[in-house]
């Protein structure tokens, strides 16, 4: 698999030396996306005779994604040429799907998301695919994310699937609470899970913005609830933000003087 951004280096660098002098080392970084963009054009012998550009238009979809393929497990960087082509191609889907799966690496499956993400139409049937590829429990930290984000942007698509399967993997609630935030009110299962995570108490701060987001103000009791608790002015404040957030008011300020978090914060104020 040729290397096209190496092809460019070696263009810039030529670039440089006949235009010794005329011009800054900070002129010269302004110029490189106007640089590259003239590369895309020009025939080289490198490609018998055909630009960048006309080199991935020539390709079919198949080919297409199996340069990407090439790339990410050769170690060689994928040209933005070759990524804008792909995003022409909403075909290209049927062969960057098959990439989002555990047999292939992280990094390919990650890469091939991003793609779909950006250029095709994603299927209830693909978004359910993801959630059952989360499940397997073998995608890294950075495809999890953005499968993560992908359902997110799907919330009300996955909902019942990730409902059917909530629990089954405890170390996924974190993502499928993440998820759940962003579906549309009101379901009671959603709520208990969401409430539950807030109560629970480990992330008050993070749970108090899921709630916020979730946008059912029939939790407004249980967040006053809290509030009224020993937790920390940190959490207090998360709580009360959310509270607000939903059209409520916090029943009544407490004083937290004694609060190492507080006395940190008025402090630094000071």
């Amino acid at each position: 698999m040729l290397d096209i951004d190496a092809l460019f280096e070696k263009y810039f660098v030529e670039f440089v030396k006949n235009n010794t002098g005329k011009y800054s080392e900070e002129e010269l970084e302004d110029l490189v996306g106007q640089i590259y963009k003239e590369f895309g054009n020009k025939p080289l012998t490198e490609l018998n005779g055909v630009s960048p550009i006309e080199y991935y238009k020539k390709m079919s979809d198949k080919e297409l994604v199996e340069a990407l393929n090439a790339c990410i497990n050769d170690k060689i960087a994928v040209s933005d040429y070759l990524c804008d082509e792909i995003g022409k191609r909403p075909s290209a889907s049927e062969y960057l799907l098959k990439n989002v799966s555990s047999s292939v690496s992280d990094e390919l499956a990650s890469y091939s998301l991003n793609l779909l993400n950006e250029n095709c139409e994603l299927t209830a049937d693909d978004l359910i695919g993801f959630v059952n590829l989360l499940c397997e429990g073998k995608t890294g930290e950075s495809l999890t994310e953005i499968i993560t984000e992908t359902l997110k942007d799907n919330a009300d698509k996955v909902k019942e699937e990730i409902l059917g399967v909530y629990g089954e993997n405890k170390d996924l609630s974190k993502y499928f609470d993440e998820i759940l935030s962003e579906t549309t009110p009101s379901d009671e299962r959603v709520l208990k899970i969401l409430t539950d995570g807030l109560i629970k108490g480990d992330n008050i701060g993070l749970y108090s913005a899921y709630l916020t987001k979730y946008n059912d103000d029939s939790v407004l009791p249980v967040l006053n609830d809290l509030a009224m608790k020993t937790v920390s002015y940190i959490d207090y404040k998360e709580l009360k933000l959310a509270i607000e957030a939903l059209g409520g008011e916090i029943e009544y300020e407490r004083d937290f003087s004694s609060d190492p978090y507080f006395k940190k914060i008025k402090n630094n104020l000071n």
